[in-house]
């Protein structure tokens, strides 16, 4: 399974989680970030989810990755974790399984 394919499920629901929704200060005439623009700089495991940082576009922004098992929480942020410093494009594609 690639990072992309990982999805949640609520109720009858299934959702892809990859890439998390990015958020940042922002200012006017900034960009937002949308989708797998960016660099992947840390990971951090909040509870059952994992904290992502990437940066773009000259500031850092946030993200918040959670899914449905499997695989498991240790498995992707180790994977993750080993891909620090590369492209989110190139990350989605990483096989987590």
């Amino acid at each position: 399974m690639k990072i992309r394919q990982l999805t949640h499920k609520s109720g009858a629901a299934v959702v892809s989680v990859w890439p998390p929704p990015w958020a940042s200060s922002y200012a006017p005439g900034d960009y937002f970030a949308t989708g797998e623009e960016g660099v992947l700089q840390s990971v951090k495991r909040h509870g059952e989810r994992l904290a992502l940082t990437m940066w773009w576009s000259g500031r850092e922004h946030f993200g918040s990755l959670e899914w449905t098992p499997p695989p498991t929480l240790e498995t992707v942020e180790a994977t993750l974790k080993a891909h620090i410093g590369e492209p989110i494009q190139i990350i989605g594609d990483v096989d987590v399984s």
